[in-house]
């Protein structure tokens, strides 16, 4: 988006992006420019147009490494549990470590080393605690609830809140209304 914005005649813009070190590769791009350029011959001008495509894109590669290293550093373990609070009825890792840029292994990884706990753990905790809140504040049937929180397998569900709460989602529901 910057570099789409930084070369629109129709857009005002301030920013820019600096590179104050460029790696090897550009470097042979840019010595092959130098070279075309100041010993012309056959095709240099085709070549040079090619080589500055060739660095463009060696650049913007580049760019895009350094900004998802800037993200991974600033994001806090808050902003993973914000984001499976708000996602947590059909979240993944998979889709999880893609919004964030981080592949699945090191996602389950940092979340594991920031809670304690499993990804997976995480969102059925996430799922169950919502389940809690409905049971006690609704009246909505339990399998409404269970479909509400991303169980499509009620059996899977009673099974799950029993495993945490010790009692049966019914029974939860019995001993917090009085």
């Amino acid at each position: 988006m910057f570099l789409a914005n930084a070369i629109s005649k129709e857009t005002a813009h301030n920013q820019y992006i600096l590179f104050t070190k460029i790696n090897s590769e550009a470097r042979k791009i840019i010595n092959n420019m130098l070279s075309e350029y100041f010993d012309k011959t056959l095709c240099s001008n085709q070549i040079i147009d090619a080589d500055m495509v060739l660095l463009l894109s060696n650049l913007i590669r580049t760019y895009q490494q350094v900004k998802q290293k800037y993200i991974k550093s600033n994001l806090s373990i808050y902003d993973l549990l914000q984001y499976i609070d708000f996602h947590f009825k059909d979240l993944t890792l998979e889709k999880m470590a893609s919004h964030f840029s981080f592949t699945p292994n090191y996602l389950s990884y940092l979340i594991k080393k920031e809670t304690g706990i499993s990804f997976k753990e995480l969102v059925i905790k996430t799922k169950l605690n919502y389940a809690c809140e409905f049971i006690k504040n609704t009246n909505i049937p339990i399998y409404k609830v269970a479909e509400k929180v991303g169980y499509n397998n009620l059996g899977f569900f009673y099974k799950k809140f029993k495993s945490i709460y010790g009692l049966s989602p019914n029974d939860y529901r019995k001993k917090n209304n009085n």
